[in-house]
């Protein structure tokens, strides 16, 4: 069991296990990388098994929780600086979510790849391709592909889940975003549902002019002239998003239903969610 725990000074629990740099000491990166290992180092396998790890932010007040995990991985091996692993199974409880994955894994010193992951959400089909380039700056490059079967998640049933993103830039404060999005959702509803589930900050832009029309809806259902956006069924969501330098522009966004066709364009400052948009 791994409990975390950040404190309001920035601080974790484990930084009095890290060695500090002495005062005075430069803090300037090495001008030459350490030269790689002169052999090959192999592992036919290892495993992880009962496990849990906590989190907990004392300053922002978020945390969350990773239990039953099991992990499996085989052939392990580093060379020439090079790390490739065959994770053959993890699986993972996440507060009300079950993750199941398997595929290949390659890092090194700048580069994170991840081929060909395939797994599960809940019991439904899951396919992830993914490469972070620059990980030892703060601001890294992230290209990938999503596809997911089906996800219940903060008050979205969705179906047929497609995205893709070639994203440079990537900062949790996204000030310095740049590249672009495409995102597609055969079908699904939105309901009242568990509150407070926690989104990433890309994924709540890309998701903006939904939660704009829910907001709106709302004003209109009070006023008995909309429909309750909180509450319908959807045929399809489609968004295309470009990103520059932390300002997205909403090349294209529709929703499609029953209840009411809306189309979305404009722009978003997303540091300030400052917005310029046309419903």
């Amino acid at each position: 069991k791994v409990n975390v725990v950040k404190e309001r000074s920035g601080l974790f629990n484990f930084s009095d296990l890290l060695p500090s740099t002495p005062a005075g000491a430069s803090t300037a990166p090495a001008k030459a990388a350490a030269a790689p290992l002169p052999f090959e180092f192999n592992v036919k396998n290892v495993s992880l098994s009962k496990s849990r790890l906590d989190y907990r932010d004392k300053a922002s007040g978020k945390q969350w929780h990773v239990s039953n995990l099991e992990i499996s991985a085989k052939d392990i091996r580093m060379a020439a600086g090079r790390l490739a692993v065959f994770l053959e199974k993890f699986s993972a409880d996440m507060e009300d979510n079950n993750l199941r994955l398997s595929g290949r894994i390659a890092l090194d010193e700048n580069q994170l790849d991840v081929p060909d992951m395939e797994g599960s959400l809940n019991d439904e089909k899951l396919a992830l391709a993914l490469a972070v380039k620059d990980l030892a700056k703060a601001a890294k490059k992230v290209t990938g592909s999503l596809t997911l079967k089906k996800l219940i998640y903060s008050g979205t049933a969705a179906s047929g889940i497609s995205l893709n993103w070639d994203l440079t830039g990537v900062t949790p404060e996204l000030k310095s975003l740049g590249g672009w999005a495409k995102l597609h959702i055969d079908g699904g509803s939105f309901f009242s549902g568990k509150k407070g589930a926690q989104r990433s900050t890309l994924l709540k832009a890309l998701l903006l002019p939904i939660t704009i029309l829910q907001k709106i809806g709302s004003v209109g259902t009070a006023l008995k002239i909309l429909p309750d956006f909180s509450n319908f069924l959807f045929s399809e969501v489609v968004g295309d998003y470009a990103f520059e330098r932390g300002v997205m522009t909403v090349r294209n966004f529709h929703l499609k239903s029953l209840a009411a066709n809306i189309q979305t364009k404009g722009t978003v400052a997303l540091p300030a969610q400052r917005l310029n948009l046309q419903v």
